[in-house]
């Protein structure tokens, strides 16, 4: 009889013990990104149900035991749908920053491109209306200029030299 008294307390404080540690984790597990952590005490709260049932046996104090168990396997779920969460975004994240940098590559090769062949050409399309805006450099047309700018600069240093160097 003692014996039994004394299995029904132990087997009563395990069932306190399941409940309320499936109880945190579970308010844990709904709270996002702390759910991630919500497994440990999930699988604690799980451990103590299972262990307190295996040594009840047939006795009447089973009920926290199996709520405990019952509340931990939901927790465990919940924080382990986190984890999957989780680890999608981050591979999801990964796939965006590799298309973000090909672009990125892509767009400076159009522009070094386009500044290549001589012109530039910006096309800006919002909800059908769209602009347009093209430039076309004359390579050779900018080489003359540039020499005779040299040209002249060459001739006006003269003449600030001759200027100056008369007075």
């Amino acid at each position: 009889m003692e014996r039994d008294d004394r299995r029904e307390s132990q087997s009563h404080g395990l069932g306190t013990a399941a409940l309320v540690t499936a109880i945190v984790a579970v308010v844990m597990a709904v709270i996002p990104c702390i759910g991630l952590m919500a497994v440990i005490p999930a699988i604690i709260a799980v451990s103590l149900a299972i262990l307190g049932i295996a040594r009840s046996g047939v006795s009447s104090g089973r009920g926290m035991l199996i709520a405990g168990l019952i509340i931990g396997v939901i927790a465990l779920s919940l924080g382990t749908v986190q984890w999957s969460l989780l680890s999608e975004v981050r591979r999801s994240s990964d796939r965006i920053g590799e298309s973000i940098g090909t672009s990125i590559t892509d767009l400076a090769d159009k522009i070094r491109q386009e500044i290549d062949r001589g012109g530039i050409s910006i096309i800006i399309d919002d909800d059908g209306d769209r602009v347009e805006i093209r430039t076309r450099v004359d390579h050779e047309k900018l080489e003359e200029r540039l020499e005779r700018l040299e040209k002249l600069e060459g001739i006006e240093d003269e003449r600030e030299e001759e200027g100056g160097g008369g007075r």
